[in-house]
């Protein structure tokens, strides 16, 4: 499962029409992207100050989403110059600002955040990723642009992004901008489709449970609900495993379950300092029941362990560092224990020992699922180490079955008796940790409970092994 917030990245690819995506994420196609022209609403306003600013605007390109595919809208000088308000199909998932000179721009009451130039020419957009340059809106910078550069921001180039590619900017049926250059300040907007539909679901009618709102991005509820023929079990399915999750944690995990109608995107996340998970809707209609329950269970988690600042704990960066088999003086191990992550580009493939990375996978620990990429950072060995105490009954079963490596091919390998036992000591020891960690995080008997209960359980299946060896 690629459930974390990097996986945004993928959406690179529409920054600039010719630009390629370089990241490497799996079995994910790139969205479909069209291309339109410009329509500007005539509504009567002072054009006086906008006449100044928009001078100094050489273009905004704005990327909405509309019957599940990205279209692009550029709209230059002349354009801009005719009237302040423009309008998009679909609603507005991220805009890019081209000036001749620096200027404050604000979107929704967030200021927009500078466009990058990284040392290799690439430029950096904030929630996007890098992108190449493009001829078409990075222009040779002029001498005057030059002396105007500060470090290395691209003087004049803004951008406004969501932190999960395909989310709305603006709630409403426009996008407020403002534009401020030398004290002149004007005030305009993007006009757009209403971008949600907003739908409550009960975890568990007739029982104990709570209400889960679901939040439908580009589609409506009764739109999926008559394409969709288990639309409302699939809501369920959900809604349970979040209820299951939080009651089992005993802590309030997730606000709302976002469903993004990218059509193309095939994934799930979740975001750091968010209490919300997002789903598009082909993972949302095309993924089994089963598999929708194991990924909400797991995004839950991913909030869990961002609230519980799991990550930043020295025990378990140390414990990580260990498991990927990096020496003592590496610039890995550094990098993991002093920041918590290591660059993609730097990062090598799981120890051949590192048994406990895939023993916790989803598609190892849950029988006939099919995610967990617990190697790939700390985050996810985290999150993936949880939701296995969630069902630790299957522990023993899942140490006899073949498991499957990241880096061992696509041939399962069935562990020896002590091979077995050494990865339940890695286990106890990571439970160790965590119980250090959570209990001074959150120090409610529950949390110990629940750590605890996993302990006793790991350490009796270890004896258990030890006496039939």
């Amino acid at each position: 499962m690629s459930f974390r917030v990097i996986h945004i990245f993928l959406a690179v690819v529409f920054f600039f029409a010719r630009t390629s995506f370089a990241q490497d994420v799996e079995h994910v196609d790139s969205p479909p992207r069209q291309r339109e022209s410009h329509t500007l609403s005539a509504r009567p306003h002072q054009l006086a100050g906008w006449q100044e600013v928009s001078e100094k605007i050489r273009a905004v390109r704005v990327y909405s989403v509309a019957d599940g595919i990205i279209q692009e809208t550029v709209f230059h000088r002349e354009a801009l110059q005719e009237a302040g308000e423009l309008r998009v199909s679909g609603y507005v998932t991220g805009i890019v600002f081209l000036c001749e000179e620096p200027m404050t721009i604000t979107v929704e009451g967030y200021k927009a955040s500078d466009i990058i130039e990284n040392p290799d020419g690439t430029f950096k957009v904030k929630h996007l990723g890098s992108i190449q340059p493009s001829d078409e809106l990075i222009p040779a910078l002029t001498e005057m642009n030059k002396r105007l550069r500060d470090r290395d921001h691209v003087p004049g180039g803004y951008s406004c992004f969501p932190r999960v590619f395909g989310d709305s900017i603006g709630p409403g049926d426009r996008v407020d901008i403002t534009f401020e250059h030398e004290g002149t300040k004007y005030e305009t907007a993007i006009l757009q489709s209403g971008p949600h539909d907003v739908q409550t679901v009960l975890s568990n009618p007739g029982a104990e449970s709570r209400p889960v709102t679901f939040r439908f991005l580009g589609t409506s509820a009764q739109q999926l609900r008559e394409q969709i023929s288990d639309f409302e079990q699939r809501l369920s399915a959900i809604a349970e495993s979040i209820y299951h999750v939080e009651k089992t944690l005993n802590t309030r995990l997730v606000e709302t379950v976002n469903i993004v109608g990218v059509g193309e995107i095939y994934d799930a996340v979740a975001c750091d300092g968010s209490n919300d998970i997002w789903f598009y809707v082909t993972a949302f209609r095309e993924e089994p029941l089963a598999e929708l329950k194991t990924i909400a269970s797991h995004e839950s988690i991913h909030i869990y362990v961002d609230k519980n600042r799991v990550t930043r704990d020295p025990a378990i960066r140390k414990l990580f560092a260990d498991l990927k088999g990096y020496d003592t003086l590496s610039l890995e191990r550094f990098m993991i224990i002093t920041a918590g992550e290591v660059p993609a580009e730097m990062a090598q493939q799981d120890a051949p020992t590192a048994t406990l990375l895939a023993l916790i996978d989803e598609k190892n620990f849950l029988e006939g699922m099919k995610g967990g990429h617990s190697g790939t950072s700390i985050e996810e060995f985290c999150t993936s180490f949880i939701h296995s105490l969630l069902v630790l009954d299957r522990l023993e079963q899942t140490i006899d079955r073949p498991l499957s490596f990241a880096n061992a091919g696509d041939e399962p390998q069935t562990l020896s008796r002590q091979e077995q036992i050494a990865v339940l000591d890695d286990y106890i020891a990571t439970i160790n940790a965590l119980i250090h960690v959570l209990s001074a995080e959150e120090p409610t008997a529950e949390s110990r409970t629940f750590l605890r209960r996993g302990l006793d359980q790991a350490t009796g299946l270890l004896e258990k092994l030890r006496q039939t060896t």
